[in-house]
């Protein structure tokens, strides 16, 4: 019976440490973004220092897993809606990721940023980049990280 349970603990130990061992690049903290720059979800919202909503309607994030061979390369699409006091306004963004690459037939084109304007201010919204905050369920974890920042 003692042998039993030495084994038994060993293995326990020995479990503990392997899975405590294994964490997921998810998980580590990210770098602070700069002030004008958005973590978002589907769904979610933040208030800008200038004080600009920004929600976005919709994330799309597609990264091809490693040795896959994919039809189209990692890319990242938002829809977002900017409003301040009472103008509204909706955004569409798209980019691959990293940004700016080359497309397939060779033309350079920049889909990431848009300007709008409300109440006489310019402000430049860019796609900066998508990622999975959760591998294991990449559809409910899409992030995307925006720029918005006002034109002086």
């Amino acid at each position: 019976m003692v042998d039993f349970t030495k084994l038994l603990t060993g293995i326990l130990i020995a479990g503990a440490a392997s899975f405590s061992a294994c964490r997921s690049s998810e998980t580590t903290p990210q770098e602070e973004l700069p002030a004008d720059y958005l973590a978002l979800k589907t769904g979610s919202s933040v208030q800008t220092s200038t004080g600009l909503a920004v929600r976005a309607d919709s994330v799309t994030v597609s990264i091809c897993p490693d040795n896959a061979n994919c039809f189209a390369p990692n890319s990242a699409g938002v829809v977002l809606r900017l409003s301040k006091a009472s103008q509204s306004q909706s955004v569409r963004l798209f980019a691959w990721i990293p940004n700016y690459t080359r497309r397939p037939n060779g033309s350079q084109v920049f889909t990431d940023s848009a300007g709008v304007d409300f109440s006489g201010q310019r402000y430049k919204v860019i796609l900066r980049n998508g990622h999975y905050s959760d591998r294991s369920n990449p559809e409910r974890s899409s992030e995307v990280i925006v720029q918005v920042s006002p034109i002086e």
